[in-house]
C-alpha cells in the first residue's frame, strides 16, 4: 500500500535502519520538528512509542500534522538511504 508516495516497505525498511545503530547518523539529515515527530512517533526519544494524538498534543498541532511531518520525514530518511546503498526497490 502506498500512502503520501510511500510503500509500507519503504517505511518499514527506514524504521529498522533508525532501530540499528545507523539511525542516529540518519536523522542529523532532518530539521528539528521532522526528527524529533520521527524520535516520539518510533520510540528513539525515551523508548515510549507515542500515538499520532500524544504527539500532536506535545507540538499543539493537529493530527493531520503529525502524519504529515512524519511522512515527509520518513520519505527523506529513504532518499538518504538509496545513495549510500543501504535501500531497496520492491
Amino acid at each position: 500500500m502506498q500512502e503520501y508516495g510511500f510503500t509500507e516497505a519503504q517505511r518499514d525498511q527506514v524504521v529498522q535502519w533508525l532501530s540499528d545503530a545507523g539511525g542516529t547518523e540518519l536523522l542529523s539529515a532532518l530539521s528539528y520538528n521532522l526528527r524529533r515527530v520521527i524520535q516520539l512517533r518510533y520510540g528513539l526519544a525515551d523508548g515510549h512509542r507515542y500515538s499520532v494524538e500524544e504527539t500532536a498534543k506535545i507540538f499543539d498541532k493537529s493530527i493531520n500534522w503529525v502524519v504529515e511531518i512524519e511522512s515527509g520525514a520518513l520519505r527523506q530518511l529513504y532518499e538518504c538511504l538509496e545513495p549510500a546503498g543501504r535501500a531497496y526497490t520492491s
